[in-house]
């Protein structure tokens, strides 16, 4: 168990998930669901994770799709490769557009495979149970109640 030390912000959150899971070794592709109250610090921890491991899992599959086209390149081109390089120059500006349009749509493909965020039901009842009570005319039963039973037990 990790003792928060600091105020409990989102990004403070996040990075102690992150660093517990790393000494677990724990990968977040594992992590199916997180079950946490309903504070709007936790639920924006776990939107800051999906989005930062997103893209990371994104990035890493973009750069290996990106290492398979160019080996695949590069064989097929062979003693031709001086010539190559040359057509490559000219055509990086276009390639650069072309790999922001391919990250986008790994983005945009992946985005199922975030890790569901679930809020516990035992912390939801209790909030319910809370603000009902806050309220004045579920007090004045309650208070009613209570006098009805003091009575009762005064009879017995």
């Amino acid at each position: 168990m990790t003792e928060l030390k600091k105020s409990h912000t989102s990004g403070y959150i996040k990075d102690l998930v992150m660093d517990t899971l790393k000494y677990y070794e724990i990968d977040m592709c594992n992590i199916y669901s997180v079950t946490s109250d309903n504070g709007a610090n936790m639920v924006k921890t776990m939107k800051i994770i999906d989005v930062e491991v997103g893209i990371s899992q994104n990035t890493q599959m973009f750069i290996n799709h990106k290492e398979h086209e160019e080996n695949t390149e590069s064989k097929d081109i062979g003693e031709d490769e001086e010539e190559y390089e040359g057509i490559r120059s000219l055509n990086e500006d276009s390639t650069q557009d072309n790999e922001i349009l391919e990250v986008s749509e790994i983005v945009i493909n992946d985005k199922d495979k975030n890790t569901s965020p679930i809020r516990c039901a035992a912390h939801t009842l209790q909030l319910a149970v809370y603000h009902t009570l806050k309220d004045k005319e579920t007090k004045l039963k309650i208070s009613q109640c209570r006098s009805i039973c003091k009575k009762i037990e005064i009879l017995q």
